[in-house]
């Protein structure tokens, strides 16, 4: 072989080992830059050569955690998910960060099954680009050539919250082809009937500006339709829901 047949094979693999040890420095800053509370998780070490170390979750992600469990999960605790999940992405987003892959599957669970949010390797941080998108139930279709913004997350934060309540992805009987013509046309899943619906429509037609507006409209429909014990155990387990 070569010299010039493996220029172009080097080359490309120095151009993807440089994107990585870029992604895994950013993943690592943003952890950093996060504060160290329930939600985030402890990074207990960084170097190019190892990558970022986290603690290790072993009840693994909300999705499949939600695919697994599906019909033993009661109501109170996808209400307190829905709250944590929106919280948390407040909480990014306060701290100069753009997810942008927000989803079940990047959401893990710690012992006593309150989320954590992970995977910042593509996010942007102080308004960065992004190495990373959400996939097409998870993004409106207008934002997927535009610079990282607050709403893209909150598109997603909607779609994260449906399959909470709902246990499925947003149309998941039909191709991503046919949900990218959806989306295209503001068709979205029915909310009929769904917990939660109000905050997951604020955030599919963008009539809200972050992610505290949802988590307060969760709890509004919370004290709608629950009675209040229901809602106290909420805000018990997850404390910071209204002072974040």
């Amino acid at each position: 072989m070569t010299a010039s047949s493996l220029a172009e094979p080097l080359a490309l693999f120095s151009y993807f080992r440089a994107g990585t040890l870029r992604d895994l420095k950013r993943e690592a800053e943003i952890y950093q830059r996060l504060p160290h509370q329930r939600g985030i998780l402890r990074m207990i070490d960084y170097s190019p050569d190892h990558g970022v170390v986290l603690e290790f979750m072993e009840h693994g992600h909300l999705a499949g955690y939600l695919k697994k469990y599906a019909r033993q999960i009661s109501l109170r605790q996808r209400l307190i998910w829905a709250s944590e999940a929106s919280g948390l992405v407040y909480l990014l987003h306060t701290h100069g960060v753009i997810h942008c892959d927000i989803k079940p599957r990047n959401f893990l669970l710690d012992p006593m099954l309150r989320l954590c949010i992970i995977d910042f390797a593509g996010s942007s941080l102080d308004g960065s680009d992004a190495s990373c998108m959400q996939s097409p139930r998870f993004c409106l279709p207008q934002h997927v050539d535009d610079d990282p913004t607050v709403q893209m997350d909150l598109f997603a934060l909607g779609s994260t919250l449906y399959q909470i309540m709902t246990g499925e992805e947003p149309y998941p009987d039909v191709s991503e082809e046919v949900v990218i013509e959806r989306f295209s046309r503001h068709d979205f899943p029915s909310l009929l009937g769904i917990d939660c619906g109000d905050a997951i429509s604020k955030c599919w037609r963008g009539e809200c500006l972050s992610a505290q507006e949802i988590q307060d409209a969760i709890e509004d429909q919370v004290r709608f339709t629950r009675p209040s014990p229901l809602y106290d155990d909420v805000l018990e387990a997850f404390p910071d829901c209204e002072g974040t």
